[in-house]
């Protein structure tokens, strides 16, 4: 048997919706328009009602919802944080504009334009780190871990502002990241496409699981497709492919990975949530 649940149109944009958000108690929300507008709306009456706005200079890349406020990143200036009225707290100027945007518990990460990395504190200072990173082509984040791959396949952990630790590269001929994600707060979960060593061969496709806390690979198994998106809960691991199947795996194993879903589509978004799944 099906089950639904009632729907009601929560917004009405008058142009492509860019970024949104909403924050984790459910009150607060806020979407971007194509043209660089931001508007803010709190649930009223058990609807959400418009409270604020504010224009970008440019597309809007990332919304986060944060301690009552909003953080806007745009690929023109970079980071701005706003109240729920829309006037703004702060600014962080970004010369190549932001690219992506995650929150961690003490700091804020931006990757720009050119794939270097900016730390910002929650007052919109600097967050000042020893070693500087470019190049980044992925970026994720995992409990308390920042994780960074660069377009040379490397992949780096970053805590508190501090690299702890850099998976080994591997494959002579080199190697790029398909993937980021991790599960149990403390656990990676990396997808690698190793290059051929003769133009012609195929490539080595590979999911990796690494305990963060001990710096050890827990398991390295072949795949047919390319890992694009991971997605966790209880002791089960989802990752889904560029071939639209998604293989479940046991955190412990012990079992083969056993088919979860087939779409005729690749993965770009994965989610389960109160025992549904939902992959787009």
């Amino acid at each position: 048997m099906l089950k639904s649940r009632p729907v009601r149109v929560a917004f009405q944009p008058e142009a492509k919706v860019t970024a949104l958000c909403l924050s984790s108690c459910g009150t607060i929300s806020a979407w971007a328009e194509g043209d660089g507008k931001v508007f803010i709306a709190q649930v009223e009456s058990g609807n959400f009602e418009q409270c604020g706005s504010w224009i970008a200079e440019s597309f809007i890349r990332k919304l986060i919802v944060t301690d009552q406020s909003i953080l806007v990143l745009d690929d023109a200036y970079g980071l701005t944080r706003l109240d729920l009225k829309g006037n703004v707290l702060w600014q962080f100027a970004i010369e190549a504009g932001g690219f992506e945007l995650h929150q961690l518990p003490s700091f804020f990460a931006v990757v720009d334009g050119l794939g270097r990395l900016f730390l910002i504190h929650p007052d919109g200072t600097n967050f000042s780190i020893d070693e500087q990173f470019s190049d980044i082509v992925l970026s994720s984040v995992v409990g308390e871990y920042l994780l960074l791959s660069q377009e040379n396949g490397q992949v780096h952990v970053i805590q508190n502002g501090i690299r702890i630790w850099s998976r080994p590269a591997r494959g002579e001929q080199g190697e790029s990241i398909t993937c980021l994600g991790g599960y149990s707060g403390q656990h990676l979960v990396i997808g690698r496409e190793g290059y051929a060593m003769v133009a012609g061969e195929e490539e080595v496709l590979e999911v990796e699981f690494w305990d963060l806390k001990n710096q050890q690979l827990i398991h390295r198994c072949d795949v047919k497709s390319r890992l694009l998106n991971v997605e966790s809960f209880e002791n089960k691991i989802l990752c889904g492919f560029d071939s639209g199947q998604v293989l479940c795996f046991d955190e412990h194993f012990v079992n083969q990975p056993q088919i979860w879903m087939e779409c005729k589509y690749p993965i770009r978004n994965l989610f389960y949530r109160g025992g549904t799944t939902l992959a787009s």
